[in-house]
């Protein structure tokens, strides 16, 4: 028996679908199946074996939970193995190569396998960096002690140092914290939504957490003058261009880039040395689609954001 599927499409436009399918033991011995279907909707041969990939974690309960392609057409799978005996859980992550073979530059053979989150850890979802490097969100910690989990990993598969606290940050909001989706704002930081519950009363809420790129938990908005640094953009929304200021309270190195809503650089205003002052650049709304933009500026200063839409 098969269940629990996740789907993501790869660059070619092809589907890659992952599911728990169970043994003679049932829920007590469990795989992770991966496969990948051509845009005709059939088996693709030229993936793994048949079209399928399999991995298995020994007499437990393995669990996939997200998937996700990168543009090299590789699949990353992440979930966890849960040991019904002892009640712990194990965050795993495998990558396939485009031929759905196991990935021998990520982790061993292929397969991540982290206890250092504690017992109780599941990935719950995934997403590529423009850099190769992989984000993870989930939980971590036993029981109702769980905490919103984000980690991100090189494209080796090691825990990316430069990252949180080694490679990770887990944030308590209440009771058995759980994040079941990441998604990346167009400054590059990573929000991280799911539920929290209260013990005493077993009341469940919707929570959300923010993270700067380094991997630090952001309270609140990050204000526009921080630093000694701030960005203004007018008009708002705006249609042919747009007047974008910046002023710095000390001379030093700045760059103002403007992002798109998936996250992704559209426009670098300026990148090199500034004095101190008001500065005024030149949005092209020409070459952008009507929708929601984010210009950031940063420097030594700080940083500052502010969002803008073209007509």
């Amino acid at each position: 028996e098969a269940g629990g599927a996740v789907v993501a499409l790869d660059a070619a436009g092809r589907t890659v679908v992952t599911a728990v399918v169970t043994g003679p033991d049932g829920f007590f011995d469990t795989a992770i199946l991966t496969f990948r279907l051509t845009r005709q909707g059939a088996l693709d041969p030229a993936f793994g074996d048949g079209g399928t990939a399999t991995a298995d974690f020994g007499p437990a309960f393995d669990i996939a939970l997200a998937v996700v392609t990168d543009p090299a057409g590789r699949v990353t799978v992440g979930g966890g193995t849960i040991n019904f005996t002892t009640g712990s859980a194990d965050l795993v992550l495998v990558r396939y190569t485009g031929a759905g073979q196991p990935d021998g530059s990520f982790g061993t053979q292929g397969v991540v396998r982290s206890g250092a989150f504690g017992a109780g850890a599941l990935a719950f979802d995934l997403a590529v960096q423009a850099d190769g490097k992989l984000l993870v969100g989930g939980t971590a910690g036993p029981g109702d002690a769980g905490d919103f989990l984000l980690a991100r990993y090189t494209e080796a598969g090691t825990l990316d140092t430069a990252f949180g606290t080694g490679g990770r940050t887990l944030v308590s909001v209440g009771d058995n914290d759980v994040a079941y989706g990441l998604a990346f704002e167009g400054n590059g930081r990573v929000v991280l939504a799911g539920t929290t519950g209260d013990v005493n009363t077993d009341d469940t809420s919707i929570a959300v957490a923010r993270f700067l790129t380094d991997g630090r938990p952001v309270a609140g908005e990050e204000p526009p003058g921080s630093g000694g640094l701030a960005l203004a953009a007018a008009p708002n929304p705006f249609g042919a261009a747009a007047a974008v200021t910046l002023a710095l309270a000390e001379a030093g190195a700045a760059r103002v880039a403007v992002y798109d809503a998936l996250g992704r650089a559209v426009a670098v205003l300026h990148d090199g040395p500034l004095a101190a002052g008001v500065r005024t650049f030149r949005l092209d709304g020409a070459a952008l689609a009507p929708g929601l933009y984010v210009v950031r500026a940063e420097g030594a200063a700080g940083g500052a954001t502010v969002r803008v839409v073209r007509r």
